[in-house]
């Protein structure tokens, strides 16, 4: 009942995506990563996008940048199309990382929370590289490995989840180890890494948000939501010094 109460869960990020805490942290953190990298008239990638958020943002704030969200499902297309209906510099088109595809000479490429749902993530990673122009940057945020959760109950559930091997998640998360492994495979240059949901009191007000989705407590999640947007607004940037749940990784194209 738990693994499958979970799977709903990211359709419920698509319709509340402000109030998942989690998600809320994530892309400030990739938000933040990618401003650097943003010079003008830039050609972005959202690989994975989702229902178009991080897009959008990336769109609003830079009006002379090309921006292209590619998604596989057709839910999630559909909605970041609905997002995007009032910015002309952003296109959203449905892709299948790993797939054939038109997509590519992008200056930046940006892959959020997607590799641990895909089972050949090598392909994944040259998929990636390959859309990027010589200097382009790939910005690749998973989950790190091990985890660190301070709810049983939630670990129990993703281990399960992963376990069947029929997803959503196909593993928990990365060393970086294996995430510069998997960079330098596919021809790229680690540039830099810094860790998210480091701080514990945001990791247990994810571990609760998480914990809600699977109880389906709705009105517990409503009493919890003063603490748990104070807790998740505590992390303002990565850290480079204290390892959390979750990585970035910036690389670079070759010249």
């Amino acid at each position: 009942m738990l693994q499958a109460t979970y799977r709903l869960q990211a359709q419920r990020v698509i319709d509340l995506p402000v109030l998942s805490v989690g998600r809320r942290v994530r892309l400030r953190h990739v938000i933040r990563a990618l401003e650097p990298l943003l010079t003008s008239h830039a050609r972005i990638l959202d690989a994975g996008s989702f229902d178009g958020r991080l897009a959008a943002d990336v769109a609003t704030t830079h009006r002379d940048c090309e921006v292209v969200a590619a998604d596989e499902d057709e839910a999630a297309v559909a909605a970041a199309r609905a997002r995007g209906v009032r910015l002309p510099n952003l296109r959203v088109e449905r892709a299948v990382i790993g797939e054939d595809t038109t997509l590519a000479d992008f200056d930046v490429v940006v892959c959020s929370d997607v590799l641990e749902h895909v089972a050949d993530d090598e392909a994944a990673f040259e998929w990636l590289a390959l859309r990027l122009r010589p200097e382009g940057h790939l910005l690749v945020h998973v989950p790190a490995e091990p985890q660190q959760h301070a709810i049983k109950e939630v670990s129990e559930a993703m281990a399960a989840e992963v376990a069947s091997g029929k997803g959503p998640h196909l593993r928990l998360g990365y060393s970086l180890e294996r995430l510069r492994d998997l960079t330098a495979a596919c021809g790229l240059i680690v540039i830099d890494h810094a860790w998210t949901f480091y701080r514990p009191l945001t990791r247990l007000a994810v571990d609760l948000d998480t914990w809600t989705y699977l109880r389906n407590a709705r009105a517990t999640k409503l009493a919890l939501l003063p603490f748990l947007l104070s807790a998740g607004a505590l992390e303002r940037a990565p850290s480079q010094v204290h390892r959390g749940n979750g990585v970035l990784l910036l690389a670079q194209a070759p010249g």
